[in-house]
């Protein structure tokens, strides 16, 4: 375990939190998915572990799909849809750190979620949320693919972390490559105030942006002690230095 990394021995029942709906079975939820979008599975590997992730073929096309009415109210754009050498990162992290086993992990902006099903691999107990719905109908078909009976519990759940739902207390909060844009700050380091744990910790990825440092100086101000460590990151054609920040509530 990482030195800086807090020790978790606790856990916390969710509360009741707005889930959902579950489809019948994974083939289901794949000819839905595959009727809306030009979809491809490719094959990850993290460590000594493989993942089957199920992502849109070519992202730019989604780009033409952007309603411009929406766009206008909160400027959303199809990151969710793209793989991270973030999420990568952050999957290593998860697949490594022995204290994942038994907590209650919270994944704010999931997209396709490999992070957090690594996550329940590492035996977490997950809950995966996105502001994207369909987002979150492919992060939950790429758990099913990848998650066995016997590995931890993964659930998705809709989030605004503008305005979050009351959903539980976590031992841990993750999240890959989500500060990129200052006028998120405020409501992302709120939300890991009302959601995580005071004893717990939470861990986030970015590629070096500018803007993470700003968010990090932000951090400070809302009393968090931060540890940042760096690593090469490869998959496929892309490689990149990728930055972990571990956030924990500082002790006076």
């Amino acid at each position: 375990m990482n030195r800086d990394t807090p020790t978790l021995l606790f856990t916390h029942p969710l509360a009741s939190a707005p889930v959902l709906h579950q489809p019948p079975n994974s083939h289901q939820l794949y000819r839905e998915l595959s009727s809306r979008y030009d979809v491809v599975e490719s094959e990850i590997v993290v460590g000594d572990s493989d993942f089957a992730i199920l992502r849109v073929q070519d992202t730019n096309v989604l780009l033409d799909r952007i309603d411009a009415a929406r766009f206008a109210i909160d400027e959303r754009l199809p990151y969710w849809a793209d793989l991270w050498l973030s999420s990568i990162a952050l999957a290593r992290y998860c697949l490594e750190e022995s204290h994942m086993r038994g907590t209650n992990v919270l994944e704010l902006g999931c997209g396709l979620g490999l992070a957090g099903i690594a996550a329940a691999k590492a035996g977490a107990v997950v809950t995966q949320t996105d502001y994207e719905l369909d987002a979150l109908q492919f992060c939950r078909y790429n758990a099913m693919r990848n998650l066995s009976d016997d590995q931890g519990a993964s659930q998705v759940v809709h989030l605004d972390w503008r305005n979050p739902e009351p959903i539980g207390v976590f031992d841990v909060i993750i999240a890959s490559d989500i500060i990129y844009e200052r006028k998120n700050f405020h409501a992302i380091l709120t939300t890991l105030i009302q959601l995580l744990h005071p004893e717990g910790c939470a861990v986030l990825t970015d590629p070096g942006r500018s803007t993470a440092e700003d968010f990090l100086s932000t951090a400070t101000e809302y009393d968090y002690a931060i540890a940042t460590t760096s690593q090469d990151v490869k998959m496929g054609a892309k490689t990149g230095v990728i930055r972990q920040h571990i956030l924990s509530r500082s002790r006076g």
